[in-house]
């Protein structure tokens, strides 16, 4: 099996892969974090503010050590990049709000997570997860000396 992802063929699937594969890893670290660490969250908002920050930031931190692996080449720069376009995305996501003069755009952003509202962007919850970033980062250099 080695052989084949070292061959041609399996390089270029490995490049082709590697984007969609990472999404899929957030989703399934989130569901598997989620599911194992459910939280009671309907009394008190606080008790699931720690659930919300572990899925958020190890879902991250493992898609970025999962594309690192899958990458063939130029590994680091590409996980970095990763990285990068989440880590910008979700920064825009908090700010553009800000700028623009509509105030329905702001109803959506709250620092913390709600059960309520899907669509509610959740200030916390993306912070963790540029800092799982950054942390799947530091893994993935750690990951390379070895």
């Amino acid at each position: 099996m080695s052989e084949f992802f070292d061959s041609i063929v399996g390089k270029i699937l490995r490049w082709i892969l590697f984007f969609p594969l990472g999404l899929v890893v957030i989703l399934v670290v989130k569901l598997l974090i989620y599911a194992v660490r459910y939280d009671s969250w309907s009394k008190y908002m606080i008790e699931y503010i720690p659930t919300h920050c572990l899925a958020n930031g190890g879902a991250f931190c493992a898609a970025v050590i999962t594309v690192y692996i899958v990458v063939p080449h130029f590994k680091m720069k590409v996980a970095i990049i990763f990285a990068l376009l989440f880590g910008l995305f979700y920064l825009a996501s908090i700010i553009l709000p800000f700028f623009l003069s509509d105030s329905l755009n702001l109803e959506y952003i709250s620092f913390l997570p709600s059960n309520g509202d899907m669509g509610q962007i959740s200030v916390i919850g993306y912070l963790s997860s540029i800092v799982g970033s950054i942390i799947g980062i530091a893994q993935c250099d750690d990951f390379s000396t070895t």
